[in-house]
């Protein structure tokens, strides 16, 4: 979605654009694709988007209100909502679940610490938590089938508003406070080392795997798509619009 709150479908065949709905919450809600539908949640209220009827309905309220700055990962069947600002806008360490079969909310175990524009990524069954404001290098994981949280190897340097994604048998930080700098996490060393860089700087952009590679979608004033094949960052597409917010990819 751009600024304005138009939502597009982008083709990874050919990138052409559309123009699908609008967005009825802010840019700073939680947004999430799955199954042909889209789910945004913010400020008490989650909403869902189906792409067959074209059509929003109330979705199943959150557990807490949850305002702004949030940041979602997906697994299959499941949603997880990360940290974000409460209505007196300090961060927040909560973790919420929704099943998107049940339509139910659970509370998952805190974060160590309070995070907005955190990063999120969902991976071997582990929720990464990484980043954001105000504990900017702190990097943590969630094992779902024990529910117990993990501390591991921090960020060489701070960020928040980046974007996270499992790449191969690691974790890719890409952009965010202003930068296109990209990190590498090797999960077996639980240690990070600084990769490749994009092309142009991005924040709160999306960062999206498909066919083995990397894209990624947009950012805050930034409307182009570049690709890492896990040598070198490319841009292939710019679109004619001012920016992409939260792309994400529909996940089945």
């Amino acid at each position: 979605m751009n600024e304005t709150g138009k939502i597009y479908r982008m083709n990874p065949h050919n990138w052409d654009l559309d123009e699908i709905t609008d967005n009825p919450m802010s840019v700073d809600c939680a947004f999430a694709g799955m199954d042909r539908k889209l789910y945004v949640t913010e400020k008490g209220e989650m909403k869902m988007f189906d792409l067959e009827k074209r059509e929003w309905k109330e979705g199943p309220k959150p557990l807490e209100y949850l305002h702004d700055w949030l940041t979602t990962a997906v697994s299959p069947g499941s949603i997880f909502i990360c940290g974000g600002r409460n209505q007196n806008n300090a961060e927040q360490k909560s973790v919420f679940c929704f099943s998107v079969e049940t339509g139910q909310w659970i509370r998952l175990c805190d974060m160590k610490y309070e995070r907005s524009s955190l990063g999120t990524c969902y991976g071997d069954s582990c929720l990464h938590v990484i980043g954001g404001m105000t504990n900017s290098t702190k990097h943590e994981r969630l094992d779902l089938r024990t529910s117990r949280w993990e501390e591991l190897a921090t960020l060489p340097v701070e960020r928040w508003s980046h974007a996270v994604s499992p790449h191969e048998d690691h974790l890719l930080l890409a952009g965010g406070s202003g930068g296109r700098e990209v990190f590498v996490y090797d999960r077996r060393s639980n240690s990070w080392r600084e990769g490749p860089s994009m092309m142009e700087e991005r924040d709160y952009h999306g960062l999206i795997c498909w066919n083995r590679n990397l894209y990624a979608v947009g950012g805050w004033e930034n409307s182009s798509v570049e690709v890492f094949d896990g040598t070198k960052w490319e841009i292939i597409k710019k679109y004619k619009i001012s920016d992409f917010w939260r792309a994400c990819r529909m996940m089945n």
